[in-house]
């Protein structure tokens, strides 16, 4: 833990990862097939889920209306697809080949990952609520043109001051150009905020170079290249979001 400073003036916080789950969407997708009968690991899984984000990220014009489960089925579909093709050859093909099996898929899937998101979600609103009264606060986070929609449907809103969304901005994690924005719109300098996040790649290292403070939210679940060095852009390690409220700067 770093010396005892003055608190920043505001907090950027990343959304997923961070603010709703404490554990990558990709593991989570993972705990999720498996649910539903497709038995998968991280790295047979991780092609999919990033054919699926990419392509979000190129369709902000479809996404930017949708809602958490709207956006989820959609990732999820596509990931879907992308399995029926490329996919190991151990996987149920009979449930990956019919367009109807995998829209089954989809929902089964859609429906665990956002029932667990809108549980955690429950709890971190009110964490929210308790930092704004003592902090601004933005959120920044690698999107799909439809973070504002999502943060209102989680009861978001009225608790944060800005929203900045890869997809709108046109700038995504780890180009520091998209921390400038939600600097700018807050009104504050880099030395002024603080960047929360699970990565330490994406979130902390453009931060810290900013000359903002970091907070690292590790949970036993982080990816083994994120490990603390000495080295290492964070200068505060949480284990849970809620460690926030009593964190000593």
């Amino acid at each position: 833990m770093s010396a005892i400073v003055d608190a920043p003036f505001a907090l950027l916080l990343d959304f997923g990862g961070t603010l709703d789950v404490p554990r990558h969407w990709l593991d989570r997708f993972v705990d999720h097939y498996r649910a539903a009968g497709l038995v998968l690991d991280r790295g047979r899984l991780d092609p999919a889920f990033s054919h699926a984000t990419a392509l979000g990220y190129r369709n902000t014009s479809v996404l930017r209306g949708y809602a958490l489960a709207e956006m989820v089925e959609y990732l999820v579909g596509h990931q879907l697809v992308w399995l029926a093709e490329f996919g190991a050859p151990d996987l149920p093909k009979s449930r990956l080949a019919s367009a109807s099996e995998r829209r089954e898929l989809s929902r089964s899937i859609s429906a665990g990952f956002v029932a667990e998101s809108l549980a955690t979600i429950a709890t971190t609103r009110e964490l929210l609520g308790l930092l704004h009264d003592r902090y601004r606060i933005a959120i920044v986070s690698n999107f799909y043109g439809n973070l504002p929609v999502v943060l209102e449907q989680c009861g978001f809103d009225r608790l944060i001051d800005v929203v900045v969304d890869s997809s709108a901005a046109g700038i995504f994690k780890p180009d520091a150009g998209i921390f400038m924005i939600a600097l700018r719109e807050l009104g504050v300098a880099p030395r002024d905020a603080a960047m929360v996040g699970d990565s330490l790649d994406k979130d902390l290292a453009p931060a810290r170079r900013l000359g903002m403070r970091t907070v690292w939210l590790r949970t036993a679940a982080a990816p083994e290249e994120e490990t603390e060095s000495a080295d290492a852009p964070a200068d505060y390690v949480i284990g849970s979001i809620g460690q926030l409220r009593d964190l000593v700067w």
